[in-house]
């Protein structure tokens, strides 16, 4: 019988069908409350089902139910972080692994934003936060510009510990990728990590040029530190994704073009050593380059393919070409 129900979920009081909470959400088979409905319930002194939980974010995990499992029918308060995570939390605890997903990924496209208090004004962040598009106009006079993004480095087991505390997700917060969406013939994009001194992005200035940062000029192919320029990876232009990761453990930073591993860039760089924050870093020089983050979770190993001896395959070969030869000569003499 699809009964009416009254359920008191830590003091706060929701009406909504048994075959309601009964129904199965995507592909899970069996019901999401069955366990709570079938055993041993607990009720309150009016014979409400209870259910230990803060209630005040129930209405939110009924209203999914009801639209069977359709975020684009479900409304949640995307504008406040905290409910988010308690959302999540409750999605969790009630089997909706899909909602809790939803809230998971909600986190990781916040924290993976350019920084808007943080960003040159010849610069313009777009499509919430994840495009940046440069607006310099006077050729002649071309400066680099820098932007940083949301959330800082991972740089230490204390801030790692924090990072764990404040989030729910499993984002790797020190990957990044970049891809190149439009750019001019010179390509000048570098990508890096510096302190996130507000006065580095007021003025002109390009990330890697300071005793405290490091990038990666993509077009020129060269890592840069203290304004020196070495040779390094490949050279990357529009429709290439360029990758960036930090690892505080290792104190290495790795870069990737396409998925593909270009080697560690700069080693022995222990960003916990400084009390300041650090983060990923954008700059960008000529009129209309379009860089956009990608929101992407897998990222790349930085184990590199060993190359191939070649002149020792060539040399084998030949070889082998040889003795087959003489063995055809004897065969044809036998």
């Amino acid at each position: 019988m699809n009964e009416v129900l009254t359920l008191n979920v830590g003091g706060y009081f929701y009406t909504t069908a048994r075959g309601t909470l009964m129904k199965p959400i995507h592909r899970q088979s069996v019901s999401l409350f069955q366990d709570i409905l079938n055993n041993d319930v607990i009720k309150d002194s009016k014979g409400r089902i209870f259910i230990d939980r803060d209630g005040k974010n129930f209405g939110f995990i009924l209203n999914y139910v009801r639209n069977d499992g359709d975020m684009s029918k479900t409304q949640l308060p995307w504008g406040d972080p905290r409910l988010i995570q308690e959302i999540q939390l409750d999605a969790e605890f009630f089997g909706l692994l899909e909602l809790a997903q939803s809230c998971s990924d909600y986190f990781v496209r916040r924290r993976k934003v350019f920084n808007t208090n943080n960003c040159h004004r010849s610069l313009s962040i777009g499509e919430n936060g994840i495009q940046l598009r440069c607006l310099q106009s006077q050729p002649r006079q071309k400066s680099w510009y820098s932007v940083r993004m949301n959330e800082p480095l991972i740089t230490s087991e204390e801030t790692q510990q924090r990072f764990d505390q404040s989030s729910l997700t499993s984002v790797d917060i020190n990957y990044i990728e970049i891809l190149l969406d439009n750019t001019t013939n010179q390509s000048n994009v570098v990508l890096g990590v510096s302190k996130s001194q507000a006065s580095y992005f007021l003025s002109p200035w390009r990330v890697g040029d300071t005793d405290y940062s490091y990038g990666y000029h993509v077009s020129s192919a060269k890592k840069i530190h203290r304004k020196q320029e070495v040779t390094f990876g490949e050279r990357c232009g529009r429709g290439d994704r360029i990758g960036m990761h930090y690892d505080w453990r290792k104190n290495t930073l790795h870069y990737f073009k396409n998925g593909r591993p270009l080697g560690c860039a700069f080693s022995d760089i222990d960003l916990g050593r400084s009390t300041d924050r650090w983060c990923f870093v954008v700059s960008l020089m000529d009129d209309n380059d379009i860089v956009r983050i990608v929101q992407s979770e897998d990222r790349p190993s930085v184990i590199e393919n060993k190359n191939v001896n070649i002149p020792m395959i060539t040399t084998t070969y030949t070889h082998i070409n040889t003795l087959y030869n003489t063995l055809s000569d004897r065969t044809r003499k036998v």
